[in-house]
């Protein structure tokens, strides 16, 4: 209940390096910091890379946290074209070919909203391409422990310019609020400093709580239940929305669904908020001039049960059944 040095207590720090392991980096317990979440230690990460109007790359559609995290901290968005796996290398190195970056935040595994996972080979092309231009990398791996067999993060191949977001609430629990930033080592005392002056200190009691569940396993167990009960949300999605194409993964804990002609995302957006289902649209994600696709990301992990779930996805399939009806027009 004392207050603690900004990057964490040594023994939370060392949970942290025991976490990131899991994520498949070895690194040492001073080069782990002890976050207010990941979504804090993405601030940290930027806040102390970058200055206002410095330009930080991410996939042409990102979270939308980062979009409000930008603007915060008055920084340029650009969006990297994509595909089925995430952001392609060939994009990347055209969108540094004529000016640099401050950063490149991506997420490799689960891309959120697309779910898309990275190859090794392309994430071996991408450090390369970071490497080559200087560039540092924000690799937000909160879903990575959804994936079994997930492909070695960017952390591991390029570990002196990537910040590795290692977060607990995706996988454990989101009240957690405890996220591990892996850093390069030059760095930890800048990044320290910038957690000084954005909380201080990551809620101790709340790392400490972290640091016992990794310590006596109830963390692996949770996260492996987790796994499961994804897997069988995926399922009864592919029951329930029967032809209707989407974009996922086995152990996600969302989809990307495309709509059928002539559906657009914001229509679908207000005719299911009206049978009570929330989805996201697709501009909620995209950066910049991206165009926009016409698709919708659906969280199956907003539903308390898997008959909610159920429910909510039939309600999209019996919209998505028909043409959307015309609103009232415009004068």
């Amino acid at each position: 209940m004392r207050y603690h040095p900004h990057a964490g207590a040594a023994r939370h720090r060392a949970a942290g390096a025991a976490w990131a392991r899991r994520f498949g980096v070895e690194a040492a317990p001073e080069h782990v910091l002890v976050c207010a979440g990941a979504q804090h230690a993405v601030t940290v990460a930027l806040a102390t890379l970058a200055r206002p109007g410095d330009r930080i790359l991410t996939e042409a559609l990102t979270f939308p946290g980062m979009r409000t995290l930008a603007s915060l901290l008055h920084l340029r968005l650009e969006g990297v074209a994509m595909d089925a796996e995430g952001i392609r290398p060939d994009a990347l190195a055209d969108a540094l070919r004529h000016e640099g970056a401050a950063a490149l935040y991506c997420m490799p595994t689960l891309q959120n909203p697309t779910a898309g996972v990275l190859s090794e080979a392309r994430r071996h092309e991408i450090a390369a391409i970071a490497r080559a231009h200087d560039l540092a990398i924000v690799e937000d791996d909160v879903h990575r422990l959804l994936v079994p067999d997930a492909p070695p993060p960017l952390a591991r191949l390029a570990p002196e310019r990537t910040y590795l977001i290692a977060g607990t609430s995706k996988a454990i629990a989101g009240a957690l609020r405890i996220g591990f930033l892996v850093a390069p080592p030059a760095m930890v005392e800048r990044l320290a400093l910038t957690i000084w002056a954005t909380v201080w200190m990551a809620t101790p009691l709340a790392a400490e709580i972290t640091a016992l569940w990794i310590e006596d396993g109830t963390a692996d167990r949770v996260v492996e239940r987790r796994r499961r009960e994804a897997a069988a949300r995926q399922r009864l999605a592919r029951t329930v929305l029967g032809d209707l194409a989407y974009h996922s993964q086995p152990h996600a804990f969302h989809i990307w669904l495309e709509l059928p002609e002539p559906w657009r995302s914001d229509e679908l957006v207000r005719a299911a908020a009206r049978r009570g289902v929330l989805v996201a649209p697709a501009e909620a994600f995209a950066v910049g001039r991206t165009p926009i696709p016409r698709a919708v990301r659906v969280s199956l992990s907003g539903a308390e049960t898997r008959e909610e779930l159920a429910a909510g996805l039939a309600v999209l399939a019996e919209l998505l059944a028909d043409p959307p009806i015309p609103g009232p027009a415009i004068v």
